[in-house]
Order: structure tokens, then sequence, then C-alpha cells
């Protein structure tokens, strides 16, 4: 099993929710064996529509790079 090396959060936007940024975090563990996240960046805000074209956009990207 892989380790997590990126965590992702779900900032609703505006006065209406209608807008939705995505936070990244990279999660680790400190000597003392803490587990921390520690803040990346912020996407811009994106409406649901702008949001499932990156859903697609990285799906498509997933199925025609292969990686092993």
């Amino acid at each position: 099993m892989l380790d997590k090396t990126i965590e992702f959060k779900i900032k609703e936007c505006g006065s209406d929710k209608q807008l939705c940024a995505i936070e990244f975090y990279r999660p680790y563990t400190k000597t003392d064996g803490t587990e921390i996240s520690t803040y990346i960046d912020t996407s811009h805000a994106m409406n649901k529509t702008e949001l499932l074209m990156l859903k697609n956009f990285l799906q498509e990207y997933l199925q025609n790079n292969d990686w092993d």
C-alpha cells in the first residue's frame, strides 16, 4: 500500500456557495510519529461545470499515460 502523499479539501466560495476551490495539502509524519498536513496551494474557484471539465481532463490524461 502506498503512503498518502497528497490531500485535497473543497472550499466553498461565494455567498451562494456555487463556486468551489480545491485546497492542496502535503501530509507527512514528524520524527515523533505525529502526522500533520502542510498547506500547498488553492486552485481558483470553479463552478460545477468547470469542476466536471477538470475531472474529465484528469481522467483522459490518466487513461492516455501508462506509468508502469
